[in-house]
């Protein structure tokens, strides 16, 4: 395979920093994304998540994961080309600011725009589909809601696996605004979860348990 040159992730130690990457290169490839698309992951405190979650949808405790989509008017085009469903309803781009358990989607940090009743320039269309923001991710959070609620929380494996489709999804535009943007968002995070769990199955180590106190 191929690398995503342009994913970065900060804030991780080396074991967790692999597990993000395999998993978000994964999705990447799933969702036939360019390979120098631009997209950046970062682990961060409960304290700092906490401050991100109040500031942006104004909710005062902190949360799993937010995602600052760099999506606008111009990805309503990408997303018909390359993320469309088989079934041929491909508009998956709505405005950003809703929000769900986990995998809130905030207003973007910046983006073109561009007038969605005339096609966009080759330049805009190629920064949309390189540019797709940032994901802010709080394994703490995780940690202790499985370790508060586990029969009523996933492992934290599965836990970070969905929260980090859901969030991807978010940065290339997929939103839940409406009932039938919420069930073509349902429906490709089944999808990408029944391709995770295959794979899962044929490479039972490929997202090994994580450890996510550990310094090496």
């Amino acid at each position: 395979m191929k690398a995503f040159t342009g994913v970065k992730i900060s804030g991780a130690t080396p074991a967790v920093r692999g597990t993000l990457y395999y998993l978000i290169h994964t999705l990447l490839t799933l969702e036939r994304v360019p390979y120098d698309a631009q997209l950046c992951i970062h682990v961060v405190s409960l304290q700092h998540m906490h401050c991100l979650n109040q500031r942006f949808r104004r909710v005062n405790r902190p949360t799993d994961v937010l995602t600052f989509a760099q999506t606008g008017a111009t990805d309503r085009f990408v997303n018909d080309l390359l993320f469309g469903d088989a079934d041929g309803g491909g508009d998956h781009h709505v405005n950003i600011g809703s929000s769900t358990e986990y995998g809130q989607s905030l207003p973007r940090l910046s983006c073109s725009t561009a007038d969605v009743g005339q096609s966009p320039p080759h330049s805009m269309l190629r920064s949309a589909l390189v540019e797709l923001g940032d994901i802010f991710v709080c394994l703490e959070y995780m940690q202790k809601r499985c370790n508060a609620s586990p029969s009523r929380c996933l492992p934290l494996v599965p836990y970070l696996e969905a929260s980090m489709v859901h969030a991807t999804l978010h940065a290339l535009g997929y939103d839940h605004t409406s009932p039938q943007e919420l069930q073509r968002m349902v429906r490709r995070e089944q999808q990408l979860g029944r391709r995770l769990a295959a794979l899962s199955r044929r490479c039972p180590g490929y997202l090994p348990p994580l450890d996510i106190w550990a310094s090496d």
